[in-house]
């Protein structure tokens, strides 16, 4: 590090920032090390940006005790947010007069709902441009963002399918079979449905918990533990957190 600093006309060391987008990336692949030595070396100061408010709990001792940082948090995005972003994109993306005016209201809407996330509400815009360019629309619809969504959706659930484990994915599907059939999803009933999809070739009920698990941190599913009274104990109750056409579209696909 010291080879890139240099003076400037005066003669004084001028001050390097580093900036570290989506650090927490970084310190899941032992990138300790990095910011060990950035920490101690004079004239640099590291600006660290996270999504992730815990992100620090990676960052080992060694190196928190020379960091003396300072924390800034920013709210998500509100609607008339997303709203200006997407309005400032627009102008440099569409011709004028292209998009209707409740097109941009929706997408910052939409966006605004899924934690504040710009680059969400980007990608309804893009799409829905895409859909009206394909169907050599004039003009881009509300019917074109909602479409968008329905896109998004599909290929963010296809492409998470296609990296679970067939054993995984048989899961999902024995859910979504119970779920069709207005049933309640204990752990029990699914594992019964589950061994009947993979049949001699199923994994213990012990691991369908893994999974149950992982698909829970994923967002396709979610669990709640409820007591069934004194002396029946508490069975955990699984439902989707995901479209049913869409999953069934998705898993039939792979």
């Amino acid at each position: 590090f010291r080879s890139l600093f240099r003076t400037n006309a005066f003669g004084k060391k001028l001050q390097l920032i580093v900036i570290l987008d989506e650090i927490d990336i970084l310190l899941d692949k032992d990138g300790d090390g990095i910011l060990y030595t950035l920490t101690r070396t004079d004239n640099v100061a590291v600006l660290s940006i996270s999504n992730y408010l815990d992100f620090k709990n990676l960052i080992k001792s060694r190196v928190t005790s020379s960091l003396n940082d300072k924390e800034i948090v920013f709210p998500p995005y509100g609607a008339d947010q997303l709203s200006d972003i997407l309005s400032e994109r627009a102008e440099l993306s569409f011709n004028d007069d292209v998009l209707n005016g409740d097109v941009i209201p929706l997408c910052s809407a939409m966006a605004a709902k899924e934690e504040g996330d710009a680059r969400y509400a980007l990608d309804l815009l893009k799409n829905a441009g895409e859909l009206a360019f394909d169907e050599a629309s004039e003009k881009v619809t509300s019917d074109h963002v909602r479409r968008a969504k329905e896109r998004i959706e599909h290929n963010k659930v296809s492409e998470i399918l296609s990296t679970l484990p067939l054993q995984q994915q048989r899961l999902l599907l024995a859910i979504l079979t119970l779920t069709k059939q207005k049933e309640e999803i204990t752990s029990g009933k699914l594992y019964e449905s589950y061994t009947e999809i993979s049949k001699k070739d199923a994994v213990t009920y012990r691991r369908i918990f893994d999974f149950i698990n992982e698909l829970e941190l994923l967002g396709i599913i979610s669990t709640n533990t409820v007591s069934r009274g004194r002396g029946k104990g508490r069975t955990n109750i699984i439902k989707l957190q995901c479209d049913e056409t869409l999953l069934e579209t998705a898993l039939y696909s792979i």
